[in-house]
């Protein structure tokens, strides 16, 4: 997990460990197909926490997943209950 205030943190959490690239696997990769699955992915706001999910076989890869201001307010108030 990781928490992203912005465009920046996305795009070098994303590249570096989500996707595991290294300055020299980078350079091996198209920048602007990168780019746009940087933007497409991209979380729908920030800050947010990210998270990797691993996919639910071998075969499947993992996810990136965003946790948002709302959600984390919501699971404080629950756990401020119990």
């Amino acid at each position: 997990m990781k928490l992203l205030k912005n465009e920046f943190d996305y795009k070098m959490w994303m590249t570096y460990d989500f996707l595991r690239l290294d300055d020299g696997l980078c350079s091996l990769f198209d920048y602007d197909l990168l780019e746009r699955e940087l933007i497409a992915q991209m979380p729908e706001q920030f800050p947010c926490i990210a998270c990797i999910v691993k996919g639910p076989s071998l075969f499947e890869p993992d996810e990136a997943k965003f946790i948002y201001r709302p959600q984390l307010e919501e699971w404080t108030q629950l756990m401020g209950a119990v």
